[in-house]
C-alpha cells in the first residue's frame, strides 16, 4: 500500500550526540587527553563525528577546502594549545563545542523591552509613574 512505500523510502534522521562524538575522540585518542597533534589529525578524527554529518554544519564548512581552512576554523574556536600553532596541539574537545555550535546555535531571543514599540513603551512607563 501507499503507507508501506513512504515508510520504505523515506531515510531515517538521526540528531547528533554531543556525547557519540565525544565517545569517538576518546577511542581515536588514549582517552585522557583529547589532543591530536595536526590538522590533518583533527580531521580525519571529525569524520567519525555525528555533527560532521549534519546538513547545517556541512553547509557552515562547505567552502573548508585545505588544511589552511581548517587551520582558521580551529583558530577560530581557541582549540590550539599554543600560540604557535606550527608546533601546537590541537584540543579535539573545543573543536567538538564549536562545531555543535556552529551547528546548532540560535540568535538570542528579543528581550520583552526590545519587542514593544516606543509609543506602547511610553504609555506603559507613564501609566507606572501614576500609580
Amino acid at each position: 500500500t501507499n503507507d508501506s512505500k513512504k515508510s520504505t523510502n523515506m531515510t531515517a534522521i538521526k540528531t547528533p550526540s554531543f556525547s557519540f562524538d565525544l565517545e569517538q575522540i576518546k577511542s581515536a585518542t588514549d582517552g585522557s587527553k583529547l589532543i591530536a597533534t595536526s590538522v590533518k589529525e583533527v580531521r580525519r578524527i571529525m569524520v567519525s563525528w555525528d555533527v560532521n554529518k549534519c546538513a547545517v554544519f556541512q553547509s557552515r564548512t562547505r567552502a573548508f577546502r585545505t588544511d589552511e581552512d581548517w587551520t582558521l576554523f580551529f583558530v577560530s574556536c581557541g582549540a590550539f594549545v599554543d600560540d604557535d600553532i606550527s608546533k601546537s596541539e590541537i584540543d579535539l574537545k573545543k573543536v567538538l563545542d564549536h562545531c555543535y555550535n556552529l551547528a546548532f546555535h540560535m540568535p538570542s531571543s528579543p528581550t520583552a523591552r526590545s519587542r514593544i514599540s516606543p509609543t506602547l513603551r511610553n504609555d506603559l512607563i507613564s501609566d507606572a509613574l501614576c500609580i
